[in-house]
């Protein structure tokens, strides 16, 4: 059994909280149990004790890339460009 995991994605959630289900349960997060309990404990609408605690391990656990972050990185990256005679 691994002692780390890791979730990597590259789609967004599009529609459902229910889409998170499968990264808790693969990840083993606390709280996540079958599709029902994970929907009692994280998806329940205007629940604010469920909001809170998809916000807090949605926060410690999410790195999020997004647009502005890459063109930030564009052009803080510089490269230094050196000219070799090869003879």
């Amino acid at each position: 059994m691994a002692k780390h995991r890791w979730a990597i994605s590259g789609t967004p959630i599009q529609n459902r909280l229910e889409e998170l289900f499968p990264y808790f349960k693969f990840l083993r997060l606390r709280h996540t149990g079958s599709m029902a309990v994970f929907r009692r404990n994280f998806c329940l609408e205007d629940n604010d004790v469920c909001n809170a605690r998809l916000v807090s391990i949605i926060g410690a656990l999410m790195i999020r890339r997004v647009h502005a972050d890459m063109v930030s990185r564009q052009r803080n990256n510089s490269h230094v460009k050196r000219l070799i005679c090869l003879s």
